[in-house]
């Protein structure tokens, strides 16, 4: 990621709307995002976490364990199943904003 030579710290990170429907996160570890902002983007779900071959964590979200806030409003989320999958993605999740989600709206 060509951002990432240059920025060696990001407080908060947040992407255009119109993302793909399956789109998960991958950042890259060399930046230490604590807020990220994922409203609007049509994200139906979020994968569980891939673990490494030793086991011991995953190569793809190893960029999210540093988030303390996320907001995934306005989303297509609809399995409390993806929000459970946080907890492995973001370990020291404090804040998270799903409002306007099918899984709140029923």
């Amino acid at each position: 990621m060509l951002i990432a030579r240059k920025i060696s710290y990001v407080r908060g990170f947040g992407l255009p709307s119109g993302a793909p429907k399956t789109y998960w996160p991958r950042i890259s570890p060399v930046c230490s995002v604590d807020h990220l902002v994922l409203s609007l983007n049509a994200i139906e779900n979020i994968p569980p976490l891939e673990k490494s071959k030793e086991g011991t964590g995953a190569s793809t979200s190893r960029g999210l364990a540093h988030i303390k806030s996320l907001t995934l409003a306005s989303n297509n989320l609809r399995s409390w199943t993806d929000i459970d999958a946080l907890a492995d993605h973001c370990p020291i999740l404090e804040t998270l904003s799903i409002t306007e989600n099918p899984v709140i709206e029923g």
